[in-house]
């Protein structure tokens, strides 16, 4: 019997384009950041991302995904690196996709489509910002104009993911039963998010 292996991953920034960003200039990770009066954190945005993401489901009549931590830590090493070496992509700029990840994290992931075939994993990705808006001036300075609070920032993504038909594809599918969100934060305000399934 053959079996084919399907996986998927989509990717989407709401912040420098509407379609995918290929480089997002390198920046400090911080553990939280602060402004207005809002802390964001990273655990407490994929909280809430996870918590959107199965009312979402719920209100399509499908099933909530459980949350898998160790999912979400190949999740959070994805969003980290992206941080890191300054890009937002599903490949890395040596080339791991999404299902390396998988294996380096010791993961594997085999969801039923049929007898003959299986999903190997997803992943969506969004890039956001802590700033509501910024201002730019004449003279180029760019001053942030409120902030969004954790709870804004999920709202945001999972908004994101649903206006775009494959993001929304795969946030909606059925056999998915389980996912880890993994989040972080730039020290300029941008939020990182990889969303992975299995």
């Amino acid at each position: 019997m053959t079996r084919i292996r399907v996986h998927t991953a989509i990717a989407i920034s709401f912040v420098f384009a509407l379609g995918c960003a290929a480089q997002a200039p390198a920046t400090t990770e911080v553990h939280s950041r602060n402004g207005g009066g809002t802390l964001v954190l990273p655990t407490s945005v994929a909280r809430l991302v996870h918590q959107e993401v199965n009312r979402v489901r719920a209100e399509h009549r499908l099933r909530p995904l459980a949350w898998d931590g160790r999912l979400g830590g190949v999740a959070t090493n994805h969003s980290r690196d992206m941080l890191r070496r300054g890009y937002f992509a599903h490949n890395s700029p040596t080339g791991e996709d999404f299902s390396a990840r998988y294996e380096r994290g010791g993961y594997t992931c085999q969801v039923p489509l049929s007898s003959r075939s299986f999903l190997t994993g997803g992943e969506n990705l969004a890039l956001t910002h802590h700033n509501a808006r910024i201002i730019v001036y004449a003279d180029g300075r760019k001053v942030p104009a409120g902030f969004r609070t954790p709870a804004q920032v999920a709202q945001r993504v999972v908004d994101g993911w649903l206006h775009s038909p494959g993001h929304r594809a795969n946030l909606l599918k059925p056999q998915w039963r389980q996912e880890g969100i993994g989040v972080a934060i730039g020290a300029d305000g941008r939020i990182w998010v990889t969303q992975n399934f299995c």
